[in-house]
């Protein structure tokens, strides 16, 4: 999520790359300080949503049934202070002050520092990102089953009823000029 953030600011130098977050976090930050200004409700929207969902009966009816029953029209004393504007502004309080760009550091008198010599190494260079350990992976579905985790190969469950065999990507599928299976004229060879 976090690469996907940056997009293609990783191919940066690191000095460049630090500012370059550093500028999109005080960015974001100053975007939800003033659209907290804009709200004058008590719950931050998400939360609304949910409350009206649940008044309507959707999800958690038994909670909506309670507080009917002892007839308390006030649902915003129920929901957790996490969920609370007043809690929304202390999270984005914090500000990050604006550091000097590298044209403003104090010149020093002494040796120039390199960095190092890095011979290339052989072969095409790598595009692909390194992914955090905290990053989730790509969760794979089983179009058979309908279950998360697993693929349609290594599933052991039985098919479900909107299963179809000829939509799932390990069914057999004619290869080379055969024109009946892709949806050609139908005719081939002479007659």
């Amino acid at each position: 999520m976090f690469n996907s953030w940056i997009g293609k600011l990783h191919y940066k130098p690191v000095l460049d790359l630090l500012d370059a977050i550093k500028e999109k976090i005080m960015k974001r930050f100053d975007k939800k300080r003033n659209l907290v200004n804009t709200w004058n409700v008590t719950l931050v929207p998400i939360a609304k949503n949910h409350l009206n969902d649940i008044t309507k009966g959707r999800p958690c009816v038994h909670a909506a049934d309670f507080i009917a029953y002892i007839r308390d029209a006030n649902w915003d004393k129920y929901v957790d202070p996490y969920f609370t504007i007043e809690n929304f502004k202390v999270a984005y309080a914090f500000q990050i002050d604006p550091m000097p760009g590298q044209d403003q550091w104090a010149q020093k008198n002494g040796q120039k520092i390199y960095p190092p010599i890095i011979k290339r190494p052989p072969g095409r260079p790598r595009k692909n990102i390194i992914k955090s350990s905290d990053e989730s992976k790509r969760r794979h579905k089983c179009p058979r089953f309908g279950d998360y985790g697993h693929r349609e190969r290594t599933c052991q469950n039985p098919a479900s009823q909107s299963f179809d065999q000829s939509e799932t990507s390990t069914s057999k599928r004619s290869r080379g000029k055969d024109t009946k299976s892709h949806g050609g004229s139908g005719v081939s060879g002479s007659t």
